[in-house]
């Protein structure tokens, strides 16, 4: 069970071994399940269509299993179509911790600020935590990250469908934090001063960066970048992680 004494190995551990028997035992039934729901309902084959599973396991800990068309598929073409995304939750002395299992074989890691600023930047006036936590997994969660070298940090700036994700990455422990959510339309005028600052800070880099994706993205992500730096980046992780 997942609990606020542990540190980032024993985290990974913990994680790792539930993802392992729910691959293996529970994403094959609801996988299965979710094609049949499509076809019953006769949902559009090019229609995204995200679904959550919630799932308690044997060691008390909570998941929401995430099913949807997957975002580089035209077209839904059955159960090889679909992408599920893994994420586990569970609660500290400081609130809300959750843990999505990433493609690229580490974990991202947010804290309950980064979805308190999710629901007010997207105006969604959600009252409970967890249903932040599942809006933003529905529809915004898939992001390209770049990482950018700050003062000895690995300071990372994801870009996603409805705004930018500023965190860092730990690269020995192989964890990102999220630490804050902006969204695309937070103009530079209603930065306070030290937002601005940290905007002049790391103009420079973000200009110089090498973002993945397509050249018309990196374009579109370098001229609305500077609009989506947040004074919060600088949070600290919550207590309980070592």
């Amino acid at each position: 069970m997942l609990v606020e004494a542990m540190n980032y190995q024993e985290i990974t551990k913990e994680v790792m071994r539930d993802f392992e028997k729910l691959r293996v035992n529970t994403e094959p039934r609801l996988s299965d399940a979710y094609e049949k729901e499509r076809r019953k309902f006769k949902i559009d084959k090019s229609r995204t269509y995200p679904k959550a599973c919630p799932v308690k396991t044997a060691t008390k800990n909570t998941w929401i299993l995430f099913f949807s068309k997957g975002p580089g598929k035209d077209k839904y073409q059955g159960i090889d179509s679909t992408t599920v995304t893994y994420v586990v939750y569970y609660y500290t002395s400081r609130g809300l911790t959750v843990i999505n299992l990433s493609s690229g074989g580490y974990l991202e890691l947010y804290y309950g600020h980064f979805f308190k600023r999710y629901n007010e930047r997207m105006k969604l006036g959600l009252d409970k935590p967890i249903d932040i936590v599942t809006n933003y997994f529905l529809y915004g969660s898939h992001a390209v990250y770049q990482i950018i070298n700050k003062n000895d940090k690995k300071c990372t700036l994801g870009v996603s469908p409805n705004g930018f994700l500023l965190g860092e990455f730990l690269q020995e422990e192989r964890f990102l934090i999220n630490k804050t959510f902006v969204s695309r339309d937070l103009t530079y005028d209603e930065q306070g001063e030290a937002e601005k600052k940290l905007i002049g800070r790391l103009e420079m880099d973000i200009m110089r960066a090498n973002f993945t994706g397509n050249g018309a993205e990196k374009a579109r992500i370098s001229s609305a970048v500077f609009n989506g730096l947040a004074g919060d980046y600088i949070d600290k992780p919550a207590a309980g992680i070592r």
